[in-house]
């Protein structure tokens, strides 16, 4: 068992008798920056003990010194007006017999944003300085004592004197003790409920070594990790005198590529703040300082913030660090890794090593973001075209139980009328009248995210709870389509970040029109909750959504079909997202796809879409027999393509084909879910995987692949190799307990096998 799942489950069978004490206070110091409290207390005959704890933003809780729990960036970001989630803790280990002390440090995460953002977090309406509350019961022969936070914790020394969600924080070696002796105050709780986290947090998931280290004309060193990663560097100096102050910037591209996107938002982000440390003219994002007690074997290492980097520069140093004295500790969800695929092509599995290391470094805190560093917000659209993808790669219990967080997040802020906002947690910049702000391919993510989950993992229980949302947010969006035709999509979305565009500057611009994918991730939006609807037994609510279905289906083929297979401008995004929600007529499905491909032809067999094209278009050529076409696609090393980004030193993905923006995005990420679901062929048929299909569409370039995927029932494998003249497969397949697989033949025939390891000739 992994040390995650271990805490996971001392942590469950904690909370039995675990939880706060009504007489448990918040208690907070409004005149300090990350203030830290203690309390000593005597304990003898302690048989165990259970540490119930929050903080917001952000808390570290220690007893004795000692850390409690592995979790870092606790809790999770929310709506702080709407939920606030809580911890447990079995720390029967950490308590001794005779006098102890718990002490809890908090810093401003999300929940008091120092500085000015483009999305408003600094206005948001929960917004005040942070506050937290614990109860420690120890258990004994003679009954329970209880150890609470309120007014008696004594205000000790902070070793952190500014800390930012976005721009940083500064980390004093040896901080001095207040002036005199000081109290918590105790302070209002926030607004939300209280609830138990049951979804994994944010961990130190693995160790990354220094690869190089290169000094720099202006004096300051700059170390290379190799890798694109999300969290931060623990860095251990010696040779500073008491005072110096060394500036630790974090940064995803060498310096010698000139201005890092990151900065088009500094001058509008950066705050004076009330710091003396930080310079106001020289603040920015991801710069850390540490002020040295001139000590050697000071340890630096964050606790408030993360980055999203590969490259770190210390300026300020009498004595730079070696490569072994600087690590980077990678930080995301800690939910396991749970699927594999590999292929014979190198540089596919390369693409493929980049898209999970781009999902794991925006799943940091238990919010699928879009970028580690710029913006660290959850939008809604990037986290809905990779579902798929993650329920192959990380699907099982704990990677569900942090999307049912999110969704549940989404819900707290949806508004009465069903609206919801583009990114969450939201303070109120991303949300108005209509029903997602940003459009239905944002939106969908409401009514796609639990209905994939289920379909993967048959949960129940999370589309139960997700419902009611999905239920009032479609509904909503129903009444808007029609007003969209008449009047336009508005500011809604459609193919973000097209490969080949008009005019360099405005690289975001779709060449699809936004009504038409509109409509596309609207249907699938009604459709999921239609079937939802079903699985639940809400069959007036499945017949109303059927029915609605249709009619934009109908409306979809009237406005933007010309009744010969072709959709809108006939690009290659508006004939998949057509053919891919099951929008064409059976009719005219023939034509729709042969117009695909000579769309793509049309534009040199290269790629001429977004991510609502990469989401559609390779699924919709192997639909139609291309696969290799497909593939040809992907894994072109010329401009624009994927295999591109890695010939220019990609380890993630990037937000952009000519890499004008961030180099570190997962929104491209589906054709990780078309390598499972096609290349290998591996879908599933009911909820759950209890019934799987197996077909594979064996690219001509690969002599072999293969994958695990992980089901609640055991683990499925399915490799196939070529055989002989090449013409023929070998596939060989692992059904595990609890499931039927169905293999499709090249001819199109079907044989069903049952539990056991089989091997398949597919001539």
């Amino acid at each position: 068992m992994s040390p995650s799942t271990c805490i996971a489950a001392a942590m469950i069978v904690a909370s039995a008798s675990g939880g706060f004490s009504p007489d448990a206070r918040w208690i907070g110091f409004p005149d300090s920056e990350a203030p830290a409290f203690a309390k000593s207390f005597v304990a003898n005959s302690v048989t165990s003990a259970v540490l119930t704890v929050t903080g917001i933003g952000y808390y570290e809780a220690r007893i004795n010194g000692r850390k409690v729990g592995r979790k870092v960036l606790d809790p999770t970001p929310t709506d702080y007006g709407k939920r606030v989630y809580y911890s447990v803790y079995d720390v029967t280990d950490f308590v001794v017999g005779g006098t102890n002390e718990l002490s809890i440090i908090l810093g401003n995460g999300l929940y008091n944003v120092r500085s000015c953002d483009a999305w408003g977090f600094e206005k948001a309406p929960w917004r005040d300085f942070p506050r937290g509350m614990a109860t420690l019961d120890l258990f004994g022969k003679n009954g329970v004592r209880r150890v609470l936070t309120d007014a008696t914790w004594r205000l000790v020394a902070s070793p952190v004197a500014f800390n930012d969600f976005r721009e940083g924080e500064v980390i004093i070696s040896r901080p001095s003790n207040p002036p005199s002796e000081r109290f918590a105050r105790e302070v209002p709780p926030p607004v939300g409920v209280l609830t138990e986290s049951t979804h994994p947090g944010a961990e130190v998931m693995r160790e990354v070594c220094v690869k190089k280290v290169e000094p720099l004309a202006d004096g300051s060193m700059l170390y290379d990790f190799g890798e694109n990663m999300a969290g931060w560097a623990r860095i251990r100096f010696s040779g500073l005198s008491d005072g110096d102050v060394v500036s630790i910037r974090y940064d995803e591209r060498h310096p010698s590529e000139g201005k890092r996107h990151i900065d088009q938002h500094t001058r509008e982000l950066a705050s004076p703040k009330l710091c003396r440390i930080v310079d106001p003219a020289t603040a920015g994002f991801q710069t850390d300082r540490f002020v040295s007690a001139g000590v050697d074997g000071e340890i630096y290492e964050p606790r408030f913030t993360y980055n999203g980097f590969r490259f770190v520069t210390l300026r300020g140093c009498r004595r730079f660090p070696t490569a072994g004295d600087v690590v980077g500790r990678f930080v995301r969800t800690a939910f396991p890794k749970t699927g594999t695929f590999k292929c014979s092509d190198a540089t596919f599995n390369r693409l493929v090593a980049a898209a999970e290391l781009a999902y794991e470094c925006n799943f940091t805190d238990g919010v699928p973001t879009d970028c580690p560093h710029r913006e660290k917000n959850g939008w809604l659209g990037d986290a809905a075209l990779v579902v798929e993808f993650s329920q192959y790669a990380y699907g099982g219990g704990g990677n569900a139980a942090a999307y049912r967080c999110w969704v549940r997040s989404i819900m707290d802020q949806q508004s009465p009328s069903g609206a919801i906002p583009a990114i969450v947690p939201d303070s109120g910049w991303g949300i108005d009248s209509y029903s997602c702000s940003r459009g239905p391919a944002w939106g969908v993510a409401l009514t796609t995210i639990p209905w994939t989950v289920y379909r993967f993992r048959s949960d129940g229980d999370f589309l139960s709870e997700a419902y009611p949302g999905m239920r009032k947010y479609v509904r909503k969006l129903i009444s808007e389509l029609p007003d969209v035709l008449s009047k336009g999509s508005r500011d809604w979305l459609g193919d973000w970040c097209a490969a080949k565009i008009d005019d360099p500057e405005k690289w975001w611009i779709p060449r699809v029109p936004s009504s038409l994918t509109s409509f596309a991730f609207a249907y699938a939006s009604v459709c999921e909750t239609a079937a939802a609807a079903e699985i639940l037994g809400f069959g007036e609510d499945a017949a109303f959504f059927r029915h609605e279905a249709e009619k934009i289906k109908a409306s979809f083929n009237r406005d933007f079909g010309h009744g010969d297979g072709r959709y809108g401008p006939g690009l290659p995004c508006a004939q998949a997202v057509a053919l891919e929600f099951g929008l064409v007529p059976d009719a005219l499905v023939g034509e729709a796809r042969k117009k695909l491909v000579e769309a793509v032809h049309a534009e040199g067999d290269t790629i001429d879409f977004g991510i609502l094209g990469s989401r559609t278009v390779f699924r919709a050529l192997s639909d139609a027999g291309e696969t290799d076409l497909a593939w040809k696609l992907i894994m072109r090393k010329d401009e624009p393509g994927f295999a591109n980004w890695l010939e220019r030193g990609a380890t993630t993905l990037w937000e952009s084909f000519g890499g004008r923006a961030s180099r570190n995005h997962v929104m491209f990420g589906d054709f990780v879910a078309w390598a499972y679901a096609y290349i290998i062929g591996v879908r599933p048929k009911a909820p759950g995987f209890r019934k799987f299909t197996v077909n594979p569409h064996p690219p001509s370039a690969l002599d072999w692949a293969k994958a695990t995927v992980p089901t609640p029932h055991g683990e499925i494998t399915a490799e196939w190799t070529r055989c002989g003249s090449g013409r023929d497969i070998l596939l060989r397949l692992v059904v595990p307990r609890g499931t039927l697989a169905e293999v499709v033949m090249f001819d199109g025939s079907t044989r069903e096998v049952g539990v056991g390891e089989h091997r398949i000739n597919l001539p």
